[in-house]
């Protein structure tokens, strides 16, 4: 996570302008086909530019190498070693997180929920008939 605003601001800005700018502009495929890009992948594509960016200015040097430096966080090459550490096939088994635990504000959180989708599916219902 970056707690450096200018790449923050960056990210939020292309989200801005990808999502309510261009929302409308469209890819051309082959075959006459046009894909909105903009309007299904804002949110990643802003991500992938900001990272790009960090990257170069890791890069060229512009963020510091200590620790506690602001910008520091910015910086593309301080997990590096997470890939290359991590498994790259993981297979999910049961109860690897522990034991399932039922907490009544967890209850609650999902009976609200459904009371929520059941009155909205007999609206649908009703406005379908």
């Amino acid at each position: 996570m970056s707690t450096h605003w200018g790449i923050g601001f960056l990210t939020f800005a292309l989200i801005t302008v990808f999502s309510q700018l261009l929302g409308n502009v469209q890819l051309p495929l082959p075959g006459g086909k046009k894909f909105p890009v903009f309007t299904l992948f804002p949110i990643i594509i802003s991500i992938i530019i900001a990272w790009v960016v960090c990257g170069v200015l890791t890069a060229f040097g512009v963020f510091p190498d200590d620790p506690d430096a602001y910008g520091y966080q910015a910086r593309t090459d301080i997990n590096s070693d997470a890939l290359k550490n991590s498994p790259w096939f993981i297979f999910p088994y049961p109860g690897q997180w522990g034991v399932p635990t039922v907490t009544l504000a967890g209850f609650l959180g999902m009976l609200a929920g459904v009371i929520a989708s059941m009155i909205e599916s007999i609206g649908d219902y009703y406005a379908c008939a």
